[in-house]
C-alpha cells in the first residue's frame, strides 16, 4: 500500500485517465488482487474510489491555485478523469457539491465543512 501511495503521489500516475489496477499493481510490484484487497482494508474504498480521491484532491488544488477562468471539462481532463460527466458525478459524491459550486464557495472564502458533512450534525 505504501508503494502504491508513493507511486500515485510522486509520479502522479492518477492523472492518467487510462490508469488501471493492473498497471498500478505492475508499477509497484504486486498483483491486482493484493492491491485491491489492500485498498479495501486500509482505506475502506474500492480501487476506483481510491484513485478518484486523488483526482478530486488534485482538481480542488488546481481550482484553488488557478487565477484564470477555466472550464469544468478542462479541470476534469487535467485531473485525470475521462469525461466531464464522470468528474462532476464523482466530485458531487465525494464533496457534496458540484465543482462549480465548490469554486463559487472557494471564491467567497467558504470551502469547509463539506456540505455532505452538514447533514450529520
Amino acid at each position: 500500500m505504501k508503494r502504491a501511495e508513493r507511486e500515485l503521489a510522486k509520479e502522479l500516475s492518477f492523472l492518467d485517465s487510462s490508469l488501471t489496477i493492473d498497471s498500478l499493481a505492475r508499477a509497484v510490484g504486486t498483483n491486482r488482487t493484493y492491491l485491491s484487497q489492500s485498498v479495501r482494508l486500509e482505506k475502506g474504498l474500492t480501487f476506483c474510489e481510491y484513485i478518484n480521491s486523488f483526482r478530486i484532491d488534485y482538481a480542488k488544488g488546481y481550482m484553488q491555485s488557478e487565477q484564470t477562468k477555466f472550464s469544468t471539462e478542462e479541470v476534469a481532463i487535467i485531473s485525470g478523469f475521462g469525461s466531464k460527466r464522470n468528474f462532476v458525478r464523482q466530485f458531487r459524491r465525494m464533496e457534496g457539491m458540484t465543482p462549480v459550486q465548490y469554486y463559487k464557495r472557494l471564491k467567497i472564502g467558504i470551502t469547509e465543512p463539506k456540505i455532505a458533512n452538514l447533514n450529520s450534525r
